[in-house]
């Protein structure tokens, strides 16, 4: 009798255990310590060591039965570790997870004493590289609501160096030669991630066809992927420049081509990408979810030749004077900017000195983005200090100020400024002199001539 009713206490605990392991805490009667032990080898492939301890809590209470449930995804060589114990193991699959069913032929009575077991196996899933990039992500076992401790060891070779992502800060930490060895309380549930690597760099590539169906010419929209605080785009080619850029407020750049009536193209752009994630993938869904027929992408194993900061002597200036209409406006000159290079250029600073004439020269762009092989006009006024002098000639330098404040390009140009305020004067005084002349011609007495 006192052993039927020892068998169904824990007959219920064991059902209470896995059935409701999502909802349930550890039983006051067992106390539950694991101690999981990961090793990470070059191969990429993590073995993998669990050890359980239950303890009797009560005199009459001690388990008869057990569930391990562990992930089924890049499970290989499980092993069942019995310690002392004589046990009739069954195993089977379950959606994702592959389960050991445990029954206990001897009994364990009384409080303090222990059930010790284990398991043993590899999975290849854990450590995960993406390009230069690798991550080892340790989610809590299953059913860890039940553990009333849950210790996890983690191996890394000694080669692989300090971790450039280390989450949770563990709570003991060692080394050998071989070896760093990271000690985490990983009780509550917490998910461990040790990542070597500050950013993924993958290579992407952009597709578009773009079709005029309609009996005009009319302009096809295609989207460009900008930089977002995440992610940073760098184009190498662009197969046709469109006709004029647009920038949006999510940060993507919007090309128009001038299509044809009935005309059909096809535009491709290739670059790459840098994203600030070492620990999930990358999906333009997330940043621009227009792009996603249109956009793929891969890590890459290793930088290309390329990789480096651009050459920002490729880009080029010419200076014209602006035209309004017909007229041509010469307080105003259009200074080109082209972009040679295929990398995005951001945060440029325009900044112009005035090497001779008495001139005041303004800027109306305060800030530049290019994008690659962009090209853009800056307008700079030009004026004559005194705004009674008619005209001055001046020459100036243009300067790009990057986000150091270095100055990373010059060029220079030569002008005539022109004050409107003073020929708009001297049109007014032109014009009331003549007005006067007429009216003092108009109030002169007219002379008679008599006749002889």
């Amino acid at each position: 009798m006192f052993n039927r009713q020892l068998w169904l206490s824990a007959a219920i605990f064991a059902l209470w255990n896995v059935a409701f392991a999502s909802q349930v805490h550890a039983d006051e009667n067992i106390r539950t310590s694991v101690m999981a032990d990961y090793t990470v080898s070059a191969t990429d492939s993590t073995k993998v060591k669990i050890d359980y301890t239950l303890t009797n809590a009560s005199p009459t209470v001690y388990v008869n039965q057990y569930q391990i449930a562990v992930s089924s995804s890049g499970l290989s060589g499980l092993v069942f570790q019995p310690g002392k114990q004589k046990v009739n193991k069954q195993e089977h699959d379950d959606h994702d997870r592959h389960l050991l069913d445990l029954e206990f032929e001897n009994e364990v009575v009384g409080q303090g004493k222990s059930r010790q077991f284990g398991i043993e196996y590899s999975d290849r899933t854990l450590l995960k590289r993406r390009g230069l990039t690798q991550v080892l992500t340790l989610p809590p076992p299953y059913n860890y609501q039940t553990f009333d401790e849950l210790k996890t060891i983690v191996r890394l070779p000694s080669y692989l160096g300090q971790p450039d992502m280390l989450q949770p800060a563990p709570s003991k930490t060692g080394s050998s030669s071989a070896q760093l060895v990271y000690t985490f309380d990983q009780s509550g549930g917490e998910t461990i991630k040790i990542g070597y690597g500050q950013q993924q760099i993958l290579q992407f590539s952009l597709d578009y066809d773009l079709v005029n169906q309609d009996n005009a010419p009319g302009y096809q929209e295609v989207v460009f992927p900008g930089d977002q605080e995440e992610v940073t785009f760098i184009f190498a080619s662009i197969s046709a420049n469109p006709d004029y850029w647009a920038k949006h407020d999510d940060g993507s750049w919007h090309g128009f081509y001038l299509l044809q009536a009935g005309s059909r193209t096809q535009i491709q752009a290739q670059g790459y990408l840098i994203y600030r994630h070492i620990d999930r993938d990358f999906h333009i869904g997330e940043f621009y979810p227009a792009l996603e027929n249109h956009f793929t992408a891969s890590n890459l194993d290793q930088l290309p030749p390329a990789f480096a900061q651009p050459d920002l002597t490729t880009l080029s200036f010419s200076s014209d004077i602006a035209w309004q209409g017909a007229l041509a406006r010469l307080d105003r000159y259009r200074l080109q900017l082209h972009n040679h290079t295929g990398w995005t250029i951001s945060n440029l600073k325009p900044q112009v000195k005035v090497n001779q004439g008495q001139v005041s020269a303004t800027l109306l762009d305060e800030q530049l983005v290019l994008l690659p092989w962009q090209q853009t006009e800056l307008i700079l006024r030009v004026q004559p200090q005194k705004w009674w002098q008619p005209y001055a000639r001046f020459s100036a330098t243009i300067e790009l100020i990057d986000e150091q404040g270095q100055t990373i390009f010059t060029n220079d140009f030569q002008g005539v400024a022109i004050s409107y305020a003073a020929f708009a004067t001297l049109g007014a005084i032109v014009g009331l002199a003549a007005v006067a002349g007429s009216l003092l011609v108009a109030g002169r007495p007219k002379k008679r001539h008599l006749r002889r």
